[in-house]
């Protein structure tokens, strides 16, 4: 997929040893002196500071970061000098990086997207460099405290309060999010008119990596061997796996295409309760109020679903993060069609769910078509905890369906629906 958003191509000061940029977490301490080496100046994305003081922390942190975000994103090194020695600084107890958080929280708005690393000096190990990325931001213009900064030469300034500048920002902000509304429009597969169906996508919004054809068949020989997908085609800009093997017009499968740009579309059908169990289903939720006529409604199978999505989900996104894609970049969104009277039910296998109904009363989508977007649902994702995706996936699949996070806390499940996570090649409704 061309992009035509003017975002500014990944850059880093230091280098590895065949040339290429490194990234934040591939910097060593003994990389750091490339910095006075190769002579790299302060500049348009480069800061250097020699002290972690609270002159710097109250004044000039906030400041610089969101200049960067304001611009084209940027590096700011502390404990470096203005020539690019190394002077160190002091580890604290506290972690940078939620000290940063913190600052950031209270003083910037909206929040900007960084990465921080306190890389320590193996000589002297209490001290180091810390070393701030940040990425240039997609929802500009970012305020520290009602001014707008931006980079100019290897300053921040602020934004004169002629607006030229920020309508700038705004335009790039909109042109970003036009891009994101084409993406999302489902090019490929149109389910029976009348079949709930929803399209996943995880938008890359960085988009500086880029996959190969070598790399599509190795995305064809991994899904369909180990994904459950039953084949394959190729675009010229994506790798297009299905579900099934079976073509026909009237087979409904999902379908899973992963761009070049490490984008991705994942369009399925919402897998229906076993039809022999709606009637009980629907005579159970009358007996928790006699106002319930569920004639016409359809049961949609939760764990069924959740199970689907969350292996492809965390496959492809494993996948993708081998090849050097950002998870941090990713904005996650579940686009539904033809849901209205569908209702998400939970097979707890006890009474939790119908309990939970007579405590908040039924919930289902009374709209044809809805949407959920989380622009930045791995933001705080670690090392231990890499993805953090199936907290994302419970709240896009049930919120458009009237769930509110404490409804959803009371639904426990006592079954380990693990090995449901397959689809029906035939249509299921």
């Amino acid at each position: 997929m061309d992009r035509n958003i003017r975002m500014s191509q990944f850059y880093s000061p230091l280098i590895n040893e065949n040339g290429n940029f490194l990234s934040i977490d591939e910097i060593e301490y003994e990389h750091l002196s490339q910095l006075a080496d190769r002579g790299i100046q302060e500049g348009y994305k480069v800061e250097y500071k020699k002290q972690w003081d609270d002159n710097f922390k109250i004044k000039h942190l906030c400041q610089t970061i969101t200049s960067f975000a304001n611009s084209e994103g940027g590096w700011l090194f502390i404990g470096i000098n203005d020539r690019g020695g190394i002077v160190n600084i002091h580890g604290e107890k506290a972690d940078f990086s939620q000290t940063i958080a913190n600052k950031i929280q209270s003083d910037v708005s909206p929040t900007p997207v960084f990465e921080c690393r306190f890389i320590r000096n193996p000589s002297e190990i209490e001290t180091g460099v810390l070393v701030i990325f940040v990425d240039e931001g997609i929802d500009p213009p970012y305020i520290c405290k009602g001014t707008v900064y931006i980079r100019s030469g290897s300053s921040k300034l602020p934004v004169a309060p002629d607006r030229s500048t920020i309508d700038r920002l705004i335009e790039k902000r909109n042109e970003y999010k036009n891009e994101m509304e084409k993406f999302k429009i489902d090019t490929i597969y149109e389910f029976e008119p009348k079949s709930p169906f929803c399209m996943i996508t995880l938008y890359n919004k960085k988009q500086q990596n880029r996959l190969t054809f070598n790399d599509f068949e190795d995305i064809k020989s991994h899904f369909i061997k180990k994904g459950g997908f039953g084949r394959s085609m190729l675009s010229h800009d994506s790798i297009i796996l299905f579900g099934s093997d079976i073509i026909e017009p009237k087979s409904a499968t999902g379908i899973l295409e992963i761009f070049k740009n490490g984008s991705v579309k994942f369009s399925f059908p919402l897998m229906p309760c076993i039809s022999e169990n709606c009637e009980d289903i629907a005579l159970n939720l009358r007996k928790c109020n006699p106002h319930y006529d569920l004639t016409g409604f359809k049961f949609l199978d939760f764990f069924l679903i959740f199970y689907y999505i969350t292996a492809t989900l965390n496959s492809v996104l494993e996948y993708l993060l081998t090849k050097y894609f950002d998870k941090k970049e990713y904005v996650l969104s579940f686009k539904y069609r033809n849901i209205r009277n569908c209702l998400m039910y939970f097979d707890t296998g006890d009474n939790t769910f119908y309990d939970t109904v007579k405590k908040y009363g039924i919930c289902y989508s009374i709209k044809k078509e809805q949407e959920i977007i989380f622009n930045d649902p791995f933001e705080h994702a670690t090392e231990e905890m890499p993805i953090l995706m199936s907290g994302w996936i419970l709240n896009g699949l049930c919120v458009p369906f009237g769930y509110s996070p404490k409804i959803l806390s009371d639904i426990k499940s006592s079954h380990d629906y693990s090995g449901k996570g397959l689809i029906s090649r035939e249509n299921p409704w």
